[in-house]
Formats: C-alpha cells, sequence, structure tokens
C-alpha cells in the first residue's frame, strides 16, 4: 500500500533549516505601537443587508464576505447536515453548472467559497462586477445538484471512517461533548448515521430558512470606492427578500460539581492526549477580556509560557503544552492541553493542575505580565498592516454593538492590566475543582492512575459512554493471530502457490475519477499505473530497481522512500512473519464496529478482525508540526478468488483528512501477468 501511496503523492516537500534557539533567554521586547485603525463606511441597505466597506488601493485586489447572522442550530439526529448544505452553495446555480461556475473562477484567477452561514469570493478588483455576481449567483440560485449532494456525503463518510481512530478526531469529539453536552449545537457529534440521515430536501429548507438579507452582512475590503460598493451590492443582491430567521437558545451547562476524568481506550496508542479545562462565558467586548488573555499568555500562551516550560523544558514529558481561552456571545472553553508518553500520563496531568492552581493563587510576576502584554501588544501592531484586520474589527462593532474606539483604546486597556487583575480572571475563568479531564490513551496503562484526579468515565470515540475494553483471551499471542491470518487468507499452500496476481480498482476524489492497475510475480516484480485527471502515474519495481514515472517523465527517488518502497510487500502480508517482532495489546480493540486484535510494531499497528482473522485495519502514527497524526488505511468487502481472499474495498489518506475510497472491479491470480510487464 505504501507503494500507491507514494505514486500519489509525488511532489516532496522540503523541510527547511531551523536554527537552534536558547529558549531560556527571553527575547527584549519592542515598545508597544500605536494602533493605526483605518476607517470603513457602513451602509444599511433596504433589504437589511449591512454592508461595510474597507477601501484599501494599494493592491489591485478585492475580497466579498458575506455573513450571516444565524443563531447556533441543534441538529439532533441529522448532525452535519447544516455543513453539508453550505457545501453544497458552491456546486452549482440555476444559472450555472459547475463546471461552468469553476471555469468562470479560473478565469479570472478568483477564489470563491461557500460555507454554512455565509460565502466568500476574491479576485482582481478589475473583476469586481463579475465577482460579485458570481457571489450573488451561488447565495440566491443554488441548484442543489443531487449528484453533488450524494458525493459531499460519501466524501463525509470517508472523513468520519479515516479520523474513527484517530486520537486528535476522538478527543476532539469526547471535549467538546463533555464540555458542552451531547446535546448542545457545539457539543453534538458527526456520524456516518447522522450524515445517512440527511436528505437533500433538508439541504435546500435550510438555505430557504436561514438565507435571509435581514440578518446578512456584506464586508468588502480592497480597491473599490465605497459608494461602487454599496452600488454593486445594491445591483446584485436588491432581488433578496427578507424574512423571519428563527432564533435558537444557546444554553450555558452547568460546570461539574468535581473534576473528573472522560477517557477514550485506544489501545493502540503509544502516547496519551491530553486535555483540561472548562466551559467559559466570555463574549467579545467583555471587560475582563484583556486580563483573560494576559493570564492565558502567562499560562500557556507559547514557548515561554509555565506549561511548555514546566513540561517541555523542564520535565520533558511533551513536545509542547499550551492553553487557550475563547470569546463567544454564547458560551465557548478554557482549554490546556498537549500530548505526552503513555508512562507519564499521570505526572503530567499533574503538572498541568499545579500551573492552573499556581496561577489563581499566587500573583504572576512584572517580568510575566509586561512580556504578556508586550506580546498581545506586538500581535495587535501587526495585524493593523492586514486590511482584512480592520474588516474584522468593523465587523465585530457592528456585529457585538461595541463602542466605536473599543479597538482604538485596546492598547490603553491592555497596559492597565495589572497583576491582580490576572489572578481575579483565572480565579473566574479557569476553574478549581469543576475541570474536565479529557484523556485518549492505552487505558490498561493509565486508567488505574488516574482515579486520583476524581471519577474515571470511560467514553467511546463519538462521546458515548462505553464499558471498560474486552480482554484478550488468555494465552493468545502474536503468532496465533498472524497464523489465523494467513489461514483465512486461504491457508499458507495455497499463499505459495499463487506465482502473480493483478487487480484494477477505482475511486473518486473531489469529484475526479481515479483507475489503479496493479501487477506483482513472485521475485519482486511490482508495477502500479494511476490514471487520474492530473495525468499517468507508474512505478515500476524489478528485483531491486525502482522507477517512478509521471506523465512520460521519471522522478527522481530519495533513497529513504525507495527503501520504504523496496521492503513494502504488495501481497499477503505477513505470509511470513519469522522476523517479525509486533506486540499484541491486551484489549480488544473496536474497528468499525469490528471486535478485533492490535498487533502492534514500532508506529504502526495492524487490526486483525476476532472472527474472521483478516486484517482490517493498518494503522500508523508520525509526529508532525502539530502534534502526532495518525493515518489508517482500512480493508473490507473481502471475496475469494482462485482459492484466494481479497478484500475488494480499500481506503487510504491521502495527506490531512483527505481520503479515497476505492472500489476492486477485477482480480486475476496466476493469469494475465507476464515479466515483460516490468
Amino acid at each position: 500500500m505504501k507503494r500507491i501511496i507514494y505514486s500519489l503523492l509525488l511532489t516532496m516537500v522540503a523541510l527547511p533549516a531551523v536554527a537552534q534557539l536558547d529558549r531560556s533567554v527571553r527575547p527584549q521586547p519592542g515598545e508597544a505601537r500605536e494602533p493605526e485603525i483605518a476607517e470603513y463606511k457602513k451602509y444599511e441597505l433596504d433589504n437589511g443587508i449591512t454592508l461595510i466597506v474597507v477601501e484599501d488601493h494599494k493592491l489591485p485586489r478585492l475580497s466579498i464576505q458575506l455573513s450571516l447572522d444565524i443563531d447556533p442550530i441543534v441538529e439532533g439526529d441529522k448532525a452535519g447536515m447544516i455543513s453539508l448544505a453550505g457545501d453544497l452553495l458552491g456546486e452549482g446555480t440555476a444559472n450555472r453548472t459547475k463546471e461552468v461556475l469553476d471555469e468562470s473562477v479560473d478565469f479570472m484567477g478568483a477564489r470563491l467559497s461557500t460555507y454554512s452561514s455565509g460565502a466568500f469570493a476574491s479576485g482582481l478588483s478589475k473583476y469586481s462586477e463579475d465577482l460579485m455576481e458570481l457571489l450573488a449567483d451561488v447565495v440566491l440560485h443554488p441548484s442543489f445538484p443531487q449528484e453533488s449532494f450524494d458525493k459531499l456525503k460519501q466524501q463525509s463518510i470517508s472523513g468520519i471512517r479515516a479520523n474513527q481512530d484517530d486520537p486528535g478526531a476522538m478527543m476532539s469529539n469526547l471535549y467538546g461533548s463533555q464540555i458542552y453536552g451531547l446535546d448542545h449545537a457545539f457539543g453534538e457529534i458527526v456520524t456516518e448515521s447522522t450524515i445517512e440521515n440527511v436528505t437533500l430536501e433538508d439541504c435546500v429548507n435550510y438555505w430557504s430558512t436561514y438565507f435571509k438579507p435581514n440578518v446578512a452582512y456584506i464586508t468588502i475590503v480592497g480597491d473599490i470606492k465605497p459608494r461602487a460598493a454599496k452600488k454593486l451590492v445594491n445591483e446584485y443582491f436588491e432581488g433578496w427578500t427578507p424574512g423571519e430567521v428563527p432564533t435558537h437558545s444557546v444554553p450555558v451547562p452547568e460546570l461539574p460539581s468535581a473534576d473528573y476524568v472522560a477517557l477514550i481506550n485506544r489501545p493502540a496508542s503509544v502516547q496519551s492526549e491530553i486535555r483540561i479545562g472548562n466551559r467559559v462565558v466570555l463574549s467579545v467586548g467583555d471587560e475582563d477580556l484583556e486580563a483573560a488573555r494576559i493570564a492565558n499568555m502567562i499560562l500557556g500562551g507559547g514557548s515561554l509560557a509555565r506549561l511548555y516550560l514546566n513540561l517541555r523544558e523542564d520535565k520533558g514529558y511533551t513536545y509542547g503544552a499550551y492553553s487557550s481561552i475563547g470569546t463567544s456571545e454564547h458560551v465557548t472553553a478554557f482549554t490546556a492541553n498537549g500530548a505526552v508518553r503513555t508512562e507519564v500520563t499521570d505526572s503530567a496531568i499533574t503538572q498541568f493542575l499545579f500551573e492552573i492552581d499556581r496561577i489563581r493563587t499566587t500573583l504572576v510576576t512584572e517580568e510575566e505580565l509586561q512580556g504578556a502584554k508586550n506580546y498581545l501588544a506586538g500581535s495587535f501592531g501587526r495585524s493593523l498592516e492586514s486590511p482584512e484586520t480592520v474588516a474584522r474589527f468593523a465587523y465585530n462593532i457592528e456585529r457585538y454593538g461595541l463602542d466605536e474606539d473599543y479597538y482604538n483604546d485596546y492598547l490603553q486597556r491592555l497596559q492597565a492590566v495589572t497583576a491582580e487583575d490576572v489572578q481575579k480572571a483565572a480565579q473566574k475563568y479557569f476553574a478549581d475543582g469543576n475541570l474536565l479531564i479529557a484523556v485518549v490513551g492505552k487505558a490498561s496503562d493509565i486508567k488505574p492512575s488516574l482515579a486520583q484526579f476524581g471519577e474515571v468515565k470511560m467514553f467511546d470515540a463519538f462521546g458515548q459512554p462505553a464499558s471498560d475494553a474486552e480482554m484478550i483471551p488468555e494465552g493468545l499471542t502474536v503468532d496465533a493471530v498472524l497464523n489465523n491470518y494467513v489461514e483465512a487468507l486461504g491457508g499458507a499452500e495455497a499463499l505459495a502457490g499463487v506465482k502473480s496476481y493483478s487487480m484494477q480498482s477505482s475511486g473518486s476524489i473531489m469529484g475526479q475519477t481515479l483507475s489503479i492497475g496493479e501487477k506483482w510475480m513472485k521475485g519482486g516484480m511490482y508495477r502500479s499505473d494511476i490514471q487520474s485527471p492530473m495525468g499517468a502515474q507508474s512505478m515500476v519495481l524489478n528485483g531491486s530497481d525502482v522507477k517512478v514515472i509521471a506523465n512520460g517523465s521519471e522522478q527522481p527517488i530519495p533513497e529513504e522512500a525507495k527503501a520504504e518502497i523496496l521492503a513494502d510487500d504488495p501481497i499477503f502480508m505477513f505470509r511470513d512473519f519469522s522476523n517479525f517482532e509486533g506486540v499484541l495489546s491486551n484489549e480488544v480493540a473496536v474497528i468499525n464496529g469490528v471486535n478485533a486484535y492490535a498487533v502492534s510494531e514500532g508506529e504502526t499497528t495492524y487490526y486483525f478482525a476476532v472472527e474472521s482473522g483478516l486484517l482490517i485495519r493498518e494503522s500508523s502514527t508520525e509526529e508532525g508540526p502539530q502534534g502526532s497524526v495518525t493515518s489508517n488505511q482500512d480493508y473490507s468487502n473481502f471475496k475469494e478468488v482462485n482459492g484466494i481472499v481479497f478484500p475488494h474495498a480499500y481506503t487510504f489518506p491521502l495527506g490531512g483528512s483527505m481520503t479515497i475510497d476505492m472500489s476492486v472491479s477485477e482480480i486475476k491470480v496466476n493469469s494475465g501477468v507476464s515479466a515483460s510487464d516490468f
């Protein structure tokens, strides 16, 4: 499978060299900059649209943001519908198909995107009228094509499946559902079943109910005169009829009565994901906002903050430990987080709690206070270089009813914060004895030590209560699991009789069809041919030689990648496992609803179905700039061909949250392959 993935990812990203920094020396801050916030024009149009224009002629560019003021909505058993509806707006209009829409955008070198509460367009200012017309077309006249709806649903389901065993995605589900509740707009979880429940009619009804001009803000930034901008909006949105938009209450959840631990068991984990925090009521314009942000900056706002210096620099528990505090007119959260080695999970939590308590009970130093102020002031000053910042400030002033000088006075408010103010903010917003301690990790290793922090409650990957994991049968070994796998494939003798095979499969990604042909022959012979809208790509192995050809040109292959490709076995993995040094988890994992035995070697875990013995997932974890990233390759729809069992459906990752589902149309064993193919 690595061979296929490498063929699809020919573009190699060079990692820039990073200078070594002495983090023990705090950089000397410069003087805080005085704000110079550009002016903006505001218009109230006849149909209720609020228009904000920030004039900026430095570059001949223009951006148009349409945002709807809609209360958060509880979607219930159709969670994910609103997001689907937003994506669907950009899939074609009554006047343009998706293809024509894309061609129009590409011709101008522009950008156009839609989402659940609005749309965005940007490009050269000479196309200002065309951009406005396109934006109005997707907002006012979406066609909601059934084919696009089906495609977007399948993409959503593929993404859910791909993230089902990803510790970061599991933590996001767990933390949100515990902070807010599964029946809260901010806490409900999108699952395969909720996506399946969504109909095209649901999306159309959402658009017709909530997309109204009387709750719309249009923010235009760039090379245009305010009066010209107003004229364009009036011209293309005058037919947009106002109407009543439903409102929704957004409750503020109660804090837990005591600290508790919410734990998701992930048997293959070699580290624990930790998030600690509580719900917060803190909005833009709140009198405590500057003090709360300074408190967060000192606690966990970066590599000079207390959490980072304690858990990484002093203890070496993690690559990084941070904290954050949000703002919302409804409810938001304070969070301290990090990924630590399994064996130090309880020690790390102890240090998180120590630092949260310390900033609540002890005044911060003058050096810490001034350093945080200087950092925030500097960030504010740098942000003013972007006209989009001015647009956001203008939107916030209008949207939240702030004083016109709210942002002009920001630095004054920031500098006025005292150490006592910081402590009061920490006491108010960082809970004491009411914290959620959320953990994703190997429960058999960490659960006993977590009880010291409060009641330990078990949950599954979708925030539902779960029981303790089922334990594997006593005496089961790695060799036994792998022997069962070989037998499930057809037996060692049958596998030895396979001299060659060929396979054809196809799938789609972002609406584009992809076809893959593979051929294998004993003696280290392998070939894959991939056809896609980007062209043709081939990989050929002939003994110890590897060639990758893209659109007729041979591509260079790094030696490390070449070795990995040569080591990958494209057929019947583990038919010979004499040199395999895997470790069997003592817990039964659940993969796509199927019980499985987890066998790990290094950063890769293989999951074998308990009942069938077949390999149903290969999961690899790598450290990235933002923490650990897990990639899953799933296998299903097993069928027998000439006495050998093959998966006829498989899913593999393409980077980030992007995956592709492939369906096998043909497999031939011991026919249709010759040495000339290689």
